[in-house]
């Protein structure tokens, strides 16, 4: 009778995992925020759009972890785009909108820094860590040889950043 018992339950764990566990796709699907930021990482701009689609859930942390991961600036506006919709607008919302860029700019990422100011992000705003975009680009290119930390530099600069 034990035996039938662990037996029993074994295979409902078993059923309970399966049917509750994530399903691990390449394609898109919907996510909650934290997953979709995740995905946001690394996905096309394609599979960003399908998965907005069916109904993702936009959120200022999908924003941040796209701008420090995925180097495409498509993606980025695509994102900014349906954040704006969906209520979020990184022009008016000043620390999430610095909190984007500076994440941009910590990712070396000059075509997606280039991005988010021509979005109208303020480059004089402070982020949660009271840190501006120049400040954040100064401090990732203090020591950098990279070339393109210098050009997100004089990009802020361009754009009107005070010193």
């Amino acid at each position: 009778m034990r035996r039938y018992k662990f037996l029993f339950i074994l295979i409902i764990c078993v059923i309970v995992s399966v049917l509750f566990s994530p399903v691990v796709s390449m394609g898109a699907s919907r996510m909650n925020a934290a997953d979709f930021a995740i995905f946001c990482k690394k996905a096309t701009l394609t599979e960003i759009r399908e998965s907005l689609s069916l109904g993702s859930v936009m959120s200022d942390q999908a924003l941040i972890v796209a701008a420090f991961n995925n180097p495409d600036p498509e993606v980025m506006k695509l994102l900014m785009n349906t954040a704006k919709d969906a209520g979020l607008d990184l022009a008016k919302s000043q620390k999430i909108g610095a909190g984007v860029l500076n994440s941009a700019i910590r990712g070396g990422r000059p075509e997606v820094v280039k991005a988010i100011i021509a979005f109208g992000v303020n480059v004089n705003a402070s982020d949660k860590t009271f840190r501006t975009p120049l400040a954040e680009a100064r401090y990732c290119g203090m020591n950098s040889q990279d070339p393109d930390r210098r050009e997100i530099i004089n990009i802020i600069l361009a754009a009107g950043a005070r010193r």
